[in-house]
């Protein structure tokens, strides 16, 4: 049996350019979005996601998901 959703949620997916000595650690990601945050996203709460990157010299985002309900403008 299949388990889905029969309304849609919007998402808008930012990549960040990443500083040059986060780059050469050759960091890659999988976005996976955790069911609370679709149920949360689905019952008309925008819902934000994000992961962060580091070097030794350096903090910054790499990604932030925003997901809802309706189409994000």
């Amino acid at each position: 049996m299949r388990r889905g959703r029969s309304q849609a949620l919007y998402g808008v997916l930012l990549l960040n350019q990443l500083d040059p000595t986060i780059l050469a650690l050759g960091i890659s990601y999988r976005i996976e979005v955790p069911r609370p945050a679709i149920r949360t996203a689905a019952n008309g709460q925008d819902t934000v996601l994000y992961a962060t990157a580091a070097s030794e010299s350096v903090s910054q985002y790499a990604w932030l998901l925003w997901l809802a309900n309706h189409p994000l403008r």
